[in-house]
């Protein structure tokens, strides 16, 4: 079975507004936590939750949709790009509404272009890696 272009776009922008709208709780709860050590819990439950989403995208592109290999783990990386965009879009807008010390604007700017480069490139070979290990080829 195969997916038309806009419903795996839809799923890539889905998935994609998860990372952007757990990031950014995530963020929030951790800028709150009094002790470092809850700092800590608030970004590990993002990063584990954000696995699992990343691990079910797969999955349901490989198993329920039956894409390609390549396909399957391409949608998860888009996701993960445009997530990571999301992401560095919102620091961006963050740094311009209140004094931000510690950040430089030129970093913040090439954050929009590296942040989903390189979360995407490292999700595509993670999602191609597992797909090639836990789906036997057709």
């Amino acid at each position: 079975m195969t997916t038309t272009p806009q419903q795996w776009w839809l799923r890539a922008l889905l998935v994609s507004a998860f990372y952007l709208v757990a990031g950014v709780t995530a963020a929030a709860l951790a800028g709150r936590a009094g002790a470092s050590p809850f700092r800590i819990v608030w970004r590990f439950a993002f990063f584990i939750s954000s696995a699992v989403v990343f691990a079910g995208h797969v999955r349901y592109e490989l198993q329920r949709l039956r894409v390609t290999r390549f396909n399957g783990s391409l949608h998860a990386a888009i996701a993960v790009a445009l997530g990571a965009f999301g992401l560095a879009l919102v620091a961006n807008v963050h740094s311009l509404l209140g004094p931000s010390p510690s950040s430089s604007p030129r970093l913040l700017h090439s954050a929009l272009v590296v942040w989903p480069v390189v979360t995407g490139a490292a999700a595509f070979i993670v999602a191609l890696a597992v797909a090639r290990i836990a789906v036997p080829p057709r």
